[in-house]
């Protein structure tokens, strides 16, 4: 398959894709990148999601940032990977998302992408509690 066929086979699935989401999501024919992820998550297409939301996170999106980690977490589409998960977490808590800062307490005090750490656990609960993030 040539580049040029590639792009537009891209193309193609993204607009189907968005399309789809339109028609099966009330409310979604205004939706942006965003709001299409996450309909396409909660459709089970993975694969969508990820796209869609890799390329926010890569721009900063912290929201976008979070639900990578939750995806490599959970092994939602990828592979699960503890590490990958931590660092998409990090990024969208060092921008004060409360739900990865309550999901980094998580993981430290699991020992899960790094080593067990109540100290670093419990900072990030603290955090995540004054922003209202999960379960604080």
């Amino acid at each position: 398959m040539s580049n040029v066929s590639k792009v537009l086979c891209c193309l193609l699935h993204a607009t189907l894709t968005a399309l789809f989401v339109a028609v099966a999501v009330p409310g979604a024919a205004n939706a942006g990148p965003y709001e299409v992820a996450l309909a396409a998550a909660e459709q089970g297409d993975f694969v969508t999601a990820l796209r869609l939301w890799r390329s926010l996170a890569e721009q900063g999106d912290a929201d976008a940032q979070y639900n990578l980690g939750v995806m490599y977490s959970n092994g939602d589409g990828v592979p699960r990977d503890y590490a990958e998960a931590m660092k998409w977490h990090r990024k969208a808590a060092d921008q004060g998302n409360g739900n990865a800062q309550f999901n980094l307490g998580f993981m430290y005090d699991l020992g899960r992408g790094m080593p067990q750490n109540y100290i670093e656990a419990v900072k990030w609960y603290s955090l995540a509690a004054k922003v209202g993030g999960l379960q604080s």
